[in-house]
């Protein structure tokens, strides 16, 4: 086993080893999610972001395969991207291979769709009780033609040259000259040994040839008995004609409901344990939804390509082992784009470990973030990506979003335990994102304080962090320290970036827009909001127990008495925009409005 086909058959827990409910594609999507720590083999997404990122309606409206093999193998691929930078070129280039020769491509859905028609028989066998009265011989034919349409699959492809397409349909060649593709490809007998091939039974074996149906030869004996003896002593005046004839078909009845399917669920559960447990078919099996899987992004390009000459769909380039920055070109989102069939691009450069986007709400800072982590995921399942890019690997995906806690710690208190998981477990190569972050019951001020904390330290580590905030301190906190990269989002320019710190609030905009207030009324809001805003906020860190005091400042001597207890040597720097900054003699710096 070369390096490539170690990786390729390593890199996933395979499909029927989760579940052999593969007949709805919700039940895998509900136990591998529900059980990601035990089956993802990279832990790149936990539960919480798959969930966060509303990967169920990403997956439905951004799935192609024909086959729910290929619709599983595609879930597994979105919530445990790779990490192997050469495992994800050779899917690329397995691509371009297909996308450059339509003969291969054509004999591979030709493969898919002929599974595709018996597929569902095939996981309703795996599940059948397989009992004597219910046996379902139109099930167990359609399973055993599923199966060997995999194997016939090895022999009606081209051979690929692409590494990775290759290595898929070799497994598909593996099971095929298997002696289990033997048996169930048949004649299969039964033996006193077993079940045999017509390869392992001589002219003297004693066999019967197992059928999968109820009326064979043998089944209908014994009525084909009674009725030679009825015909035969059909002139005879007893009734002894008619009475072997009645028995033989009662016999034969018998046999066709009773002793055959007896045997044969005896049988069918023998062929089903040796599918199960056979490794050559769960690898053929699993290679065959990666087949359908490499179909449905093309499908999914091509028709993203007949959108609009505007959005860009490609293949993104891998900068390992280079110290060049991860950018994004014309990124647009899957979602948005499937539901309204246009979107508004944007452009990154992530050459600064700090993120930060403010702007009012609904304006689009979460639609580009989950843009950029849904291209990102693409990028590493080896798929095109919406726009172009230039990646580093990710190792690790933390995506934070607002939402309350069903415990009884509350939300900030939760806010803080997943933000200390995630600063133990960040590396260079971890993206982690805050969406609107810091919710809880405690003062603004105490949750911007310990926000800024958790930034700096992420910061220091070196992992990438972005952070969507419609509040703008912070982010000024941030620029004065010169950490981060800061832009923003316009109320009338919605889901566009541009460079800088939003500190403008829109909600009297938005309000009259609704007709939520009038004229007059906004004019006696902004004047308490002017009251308000030009009010002094101290927060000096010398009192132990009084975390702020508020203090209203009419005068610069006023202001110049009240702060000179809390700073050393009195080092006052003042800034506009009405806002004050000072540092006390500990270090504690003190932002006061006035």
């Amino acid at each position: 086993m070369n390096g490539l086909e170690q990786l390729v058959h390593s890199s996933y827990v395979p499909l029927l080893d989760v579940t052999m409910s593969l007949d709805d594609t919700r039940d895998f999507i509900q136990t591998y999610v529900g059980n990601i720590e035990h089956y993802s083999l990279r832990g790149v997404l936990d539960q919480n972001t798959i969930n966060a990122l509303k990967t169920n309606e990403w997956f439905t409206l951004t799935n192609r395969t024909m086959t729910r093999a290929g619709a599983a193998t595609y879930f597994r691929s979105l919530v445990d991207p790779l990490t192997s930078v050469g495992l994800i070129v050779e899917k690329q280039n397995s691509l371009i291979e297909l996308g450059n020769n339509q003969k291969l491509l054509t004999s591979i859905i030709d493969s898919l769709r002929k599974f595709s028609s018996l597929e569902s028989d095939l996981y309703g066998f795996f599940q059948s009780k397989l009992s004597t009265l219910s046996f379902d011989y139109g099930q167990l034919d359609n399973a055993m033609l599923a199966v060997k349409s995999i194997g016939d699959a090895a022999r009606t492809i081209p051979p690929p040259k692409s590494p990775y397409l290759t290595v898929l349909v070799n497994d598909l060649k593996n099971f095929r000259t298997s002696r289990l593709f033997d048996l169930i490809k048949g004649p299969m007998y039964l033996t006193f040994s077993g079940l045999k091939t017509s390869d392992e039974v001589s002219t003297y074996t004693p066999r019967i040839k197992f059928k999968e149906k109820r009326i064979t030869p043998i089944t209908s004996l014994p009525a084909v008995i009674g009725l030679a003896y009825y015909a035969s002593k059909s002139s005879a005046t007893s009734n002894y004609p008619t009475v072997g004839l009645v028995l033989g078909g009662l016999m034969t009845v018998g046999m066709c409901t009773l002793v055959k399917p007896f045997t044969d669920s005896k049988v069918a559960l023998n062929i089903r344990s040796k599918l199960l447990m056979y490794d050559k078919f769960k690898t053929a099996f699993d290679s065959f939804g990666k087949l359908d899987e490499l179909v449905s992004f093309l499908k999914y390009a091509s028709q993203i390509q007949t959108l609009s000459e505007n959005y860009a769909i490609t293949l993104p380039t891998f900068l390992d082992g280079t110290n060049e920055h991860t950018s994004f070109k014309s990124i647009s989102n899957p979602i948005i784009l499937a539901k309204t069939g246009s979107c508004v691009t944007n452009d990154l450069v992530l050459d600064n470990n700090l993120v930060y986007i403010t702007g009012p709400n609904n304006k689009g800072k979460t639609t580009f973030v989950e843009t950029l982590i849904y291209n990102s995921i693409l990028a590493q399942t080896g798929a095109f990506i919406l726009g172009e890019g230039r990646l580093n690997i990710l190792t690790k995906i933390n995506y934070t979003i607002p939402v309350h806690s069903d415990s009884k710690a509350g939300r900030l208190k939760t806010e803080l335990i997943k933000g200390q998981e995630i600063y133990e477990l960040a590396n260079s190569k971890s993206l982690d994102i805050f969406d609107e972050p810091m919710g809880g019951t405690t003062t603004d001020t105490e949750k911007d304080v310990l926000f800024y904390k958790n930034l700096l330290r992420l910061y220091n580590k070196g992992c990438i962090t972005m952070v969507t905030s419609h509040n703008p301190k912070v982010a000024q906190w941030l620029e004065e320290d010169s950490v981060g990269k800061f832009f923003e989002i316009k109320h009338n320019r919605p889901y566009v970036l541009i460079p800088g710190i939003s500190t403008t609030s829109n909600a009297f905009e938005i309000a009259r827009e609704v007709g939520y207030i009038s004229e007059q009324e906004e004019m006696i809001l902004s004047q308490k909001k002017y009251e308000y805003e030009h009010q002094l906020w101290i927060f000096p860190g010398l009192k132990p127990k009084e975390l702020d005091a508020r203090i209203l400042i009419n005068s610069i001597k006023n202001l110049e008495e009240t702060v000179k207890p809390y700073i050393s040597n009195n080092q006052l720097g003042f800034q506009f925009n009405d806002r004050i900054y000072a540092e006390n003699d500990k270090g504690v710096k003190i932002e006061i409005l006035c």
